[in-house]
């Protein structure tokens, strides 16, 4: 799993959470961290991308599993202390996220 594919991932997580539960602090998270908005790799709020891009490469230099995108993303949601964003990721399993890989 690359940086940008595991970025997408966690914006869909929270995305689909918005969906179903839209608030404000959630749904600025998602604004911000749009990679769809621009062509190429980024966020619609240059600077989360970059700082997501840091991170990643802090911890694994290359590609990581899916496994460790899992755990980077719970770890990542936490970070942004939006309970929302928090709780997004307590609701998925490790096997959901694997098929939602499968379908990018």
């Amino acid at each position: 799993m690359n940086c940008f594919d595991l970025f997408k991932m966690i914006f869909y997580v929270f995305d689909n959470e918005y969906d179903n539960n839209p608030n404000e602090e959630l749904g600025n998270l998602c604004s911000s961290m749009n990679p769809f908005l621009f062509e190429g790799e980024g966020s619609a709020v240059e600077e989360v991308y970059e700082q997501f891009k840091k991170a990643y490469f802090d911890r694994f230099k290359n590609d990581c599993s899916l496994e460790e995108g899992y755990e980077f993303g719970k770890k990542y949601a936490k970070n942004t202390k939006v309970e929302s964003a928090i709780s997004a990721f307590d609701k998925i399993s490790i096997e959901d996220w694997i098929n939602a890989y499968k379908q990018l």
